[in-house]
């Protein structure tokens, strides 16, 4: 019994990671003007997408929409912005957040 409600919980979780980073992926894409042709992957760096500071910006205010959170409250919890720099440290700076 307790596998079964394990494995469930398990993949919840799993759905729910996969649906967060097709999201913060569709984000990324949109601040960078990309294309579905281009290939993100978690280790996809931001920089390697064109992103500047002001991009990057636009990436940390998109998360208010992520987790519903105001700014302050993000940037008060994200210990150190200048070490977000691929796509998972995006996904797991989200996942600190939630």
């Amino acid at each position: 019994m307790f596998k079964k409600i394990s494995s469930l919980v398990t993949k919840k979780d799993s759905k729910e990671q996969d649906e967060l980073r097709a999201q913060i992926i569709g984000i990324i894409r949109t601040i960078a003007d990309i294309g579905d042709d281009i290939e993100i992957t978690a280790q996809t760096r931001l920089k390697d997408l064109g992103f500047d500071s002001i991009k990057f910006m636009n990436l940390i205010l998109s998360f208010e929409d992520v987790i519903n959170k105001d700014i302050e409250e993000i940037i008060d919890k994200i210990d150190n912005l200048a070490l977000i720099n691929t796509v998972q440290d995006v996904i797991d700076a989200v996942n600190d957040l939630r």
